[in-house]
This record gives C-alpha cells, sequence and structure tokens, in this order.
C-alpha cells in the first residue's frame, strides 16, 4: 500500500489518471469515487493522458458501486424505483383516502406526490422518525396552487 501526499494546488483526479494508466492490466483496476460527477472528470483525464485507446477500468461513484455489488451478490435482488414510481405508490394509497376530485387526477396529484417521496427520503437518510403530522383541513383549492 502506498501513501501519496498531495499539494493543494494539484489536481487529485489528474494524479489518479497517472497512476491508473501506469497499471499494466487496466480491467483489474477499480476505482470508487464519491460521487458521479468525479466519475466523469476521472474518465476525461485518463482519455486525456493515454496515447492509444484503451478500454477504461471500472470506475464508480460509491452509490453505484453498493448498487453493482447488491445486485450481483444478492440472491432476490429487489428493483430500485425510480421518484416518479414512488408517487405513483403514494398516489394510489393517498386516492383511497381522500373523497377530494383533486385526489382522484394523477395530473392534479402528480407533483405533490413526488414532494412527499422526497421528503419521505430526506427522512430516511437522516434516519430519524417523522414526528406525528398535524392534519389541517385545507380546501382543495388551496392545494392546486
Amino acid at each position: 500500500m502506498e501513501v501519496n501526499v498531495v499539494d493543494f494546488g494539484y489536481d487529485i483526479l489528474d494524479l489518479v489518471a497517472e497512476d491508473i494508466l501506469a497499471n499494466k492490466n487496466l480491467k483489474d483496476v477499480l476505482v470508487i469515487t464519491p460521487n458521479r460527477r468525479s466519475v466523469l472528470f476521472l474518465k476525461y483525464y485518463l482519455a486525456q493522458k493515454a496515447k492509444k485507446p484503451l478500454i477504461s477500468p471500472n470506475i464508480f461513484a460509491l452509490e453505484d458501486f453498493i448498487k453493482e455489488v447488491y445486485f450481483k451478490y444478492s440472491k432476490n435482488p429487489k428493483r430500485i424505483l425510480n421518484i416518479y414510481e414512488q408517487g405513483w405508490i403514494i398516489y394510489n394509497i393517498t386516492k383511497e383516502y381522500f373523497d377530494d376530485p383533486f385526489f382522484k387526477n394523477w395530473a392534479n396529484f402528480m407533483l405533490w406526490s413526488i414532494k412527499i417521496a422526497n421528503t419521505i427520503a430526506e427522512f430516511l437518510k437522516e434516519l430519524k422518525e417523522p414526528e406525528d403530522i398535524l392534519f389541517v383541513e385545507v380546501e382543495s383549492e388551496r392545494l392546486k396552487t
């Protein structure tokens, strides 16, 4: 294992790209970055420094790497719902409990269901239990704006 000290003025992705290209067998290289943006920039640096065409090594953002490992090694992997699918589930639950016509139309409620799904995701990220919500009757006209 090697430890390198990098000055503040030096681009660390540039250094990582040089180290990757120094490796003779790129298919055995795995790079995990904190986010997708750094993956794109690292691939850019690799393309700039490569003297010949090359097959990019395995470069993942941390979130994508976790998903990749989960789907690869899980016996029964569950599909991850996107935000619109989560909103659709919230809409279907909500329309059963409210008689107002606003809640019966997906086009009316779509933006609200996505906001609710994002709020739930924030609670889950923070690992906090939502406190009891005080429900107040609101006229449906106010909800439409």
